[in-house]
């Protein structure tokens, strides 16, 4: 059993003794006097909250945002990198099917539009709009020591932890090398020379 589970289980467990030891049927008016070893606790058995456990409340409502909060947030960063990757595949796929068909790839707009002729290849909303990390698309020759003249995808502004995320989970995890790679203040994913 994870931490989470335990932490909620106890939680519970705490709120329903605090509950039980509280509150009791309505029918009856007035004080009731528990006693529990040496001590005596006396509870009213009117209808509203006492400030105690008003306060339990708020203290187990924050208690599970705690827990919550960062698993949501881990979860839609999880989701945002899925889909990165899922849209970098798509796109490098449509390319790489332009060249198969053209044995060239495609000619350099000059902006982030889509290349021309890659209507047939590649569906426009993935190119126009922005990506699940945040950045918009361009299409670039880039000079690499290795590769001089290399084909890449330009990934401008994209969100710098769903990048690693899709940098660890689609290539060798080094920002610095490998098919994706981060060239301040853009992305590269490098498709072929």
């Amino acid at each position: 059993m994870n931490y989470s589970a335990r932490a909620c289980r106890l939680l519970l467990a705490l709120l329903l003794f605090f509950y039980m030891t509280t509150r009791f049927h309505e029918s009856s008016v007035g004080c009731l006097s528990i006693r529990t070893g040496k001590r005596f606790f006396h509870f009213s058995l009117r209808g509203g909250f006492t400030l105690v456990e008003i306060m339990m409340v708020v203290a187990a409502i924050g208690i599970l945002a705690a827990i919550a909060i960062p698993t949501f947030t881990k979860a839609r960063l999880l989701s945002r990198s899925a889909a990165q990757m899922n849209d970098l595949r798509v796109i490098e796929d449509a390319f790489q099917r332009y060249t198969t068909d053209k044995s060239v790839f495609p000619s350099l707009p000059g902006d982030s539009s889509l290349p021309p002729d890659m209507g047939t290849y590649l569906y426009a909303k993935i190119w126009t709009q922005k990506s699940p990390a945040g950045a918009t698309y361009t299409w670039a020759k880039y000079s690499f020591p290795a590769k001089p003249n290399a084909y890449v995808i330009v990934l401008a502004q994209a969100n710098p932890e769903v990048m690693d995320l899709v940098d660890h989970n689609m290539d060798d995890g080094n920002p610095a090398s490998g098919s994706l790679r981060f060239v301040s203040p853009n992305y590269l994913f490098i498709l072929d020379q």
